[in-house]
């Protein structure tokens, strides 16, 4: 899985057996460690609820996760789509 950012914009791009796994209800993590030892790990799971993303971090990890409803995942991962589109409006 690929990680884009650009602006407030998040893109992640799954490969083929990637898009196999989702539609087994499984969970596609990525990790990138800095030299400093610091960690971005990305992600996009299942989810039983809603669709949204959120950030956590816990020390040196950073971890952006993609929650999607299982069914929307299952229903994609079987369609001629290639994306998934959605907006998280950032509330203050």
């Amino acid at each position: 899985m690929k990680l884009r950012i650009r602006g407030n914009t998040l893109r992640l791009r799954l490969s083929q057996s990637e898009v196999e796994k989702i539609e087994q209800e499984k969970m596609i993590t990525e990790t990138t460690v800095f030299p400093d030892g610091e960690e971005l790990q990305y992600v996009i799971c299942p989810s039983d609820s809603s669709t949204n993303v959120t950030k956590k971090s816990e020390g040196a990890l950073t971890r952006i996760e993609v929650s999607v409803e299982r069914e929307v995942l299952k229903s994609w991962a079987k369609s001629e789509e290639v994306g998934l589109f959605g907006v998280d409006p950032i509330t203050v």
